[in-house]
């Protein structure tokens, strides 16, 4: 699992989330997100939390 794809991923997936939202215009208080955006929201996430877990370094991105 490479920490610094996972990291785009998640980012491309949670601009993608926005951006759908944004453009839903039917009724603000009710967006829809596609569910592949969603599926690789939470696909990237949960295997960026688990290397995190189990002691993997973070995504450069993330360093000091």
């Amino acid at each position: 699992m490479d920490p610094n794809e996972a990291l785009n991923m998640i980012r491309r997936a949670a601009r993608s989330a926005m951006s759908q939202m944004e453009n839903d215009t039917d009724d603000p208080s009710f967006c829809v997100v596609d569910n592949r955006t969603v599926h690789a929201l939470v696909d990237a996430f949960e295997a960026l939390d688990e290397w995190l877990g189990n002691g993997g370094f973070a995504p450069t991105a993330w360093e000091r």
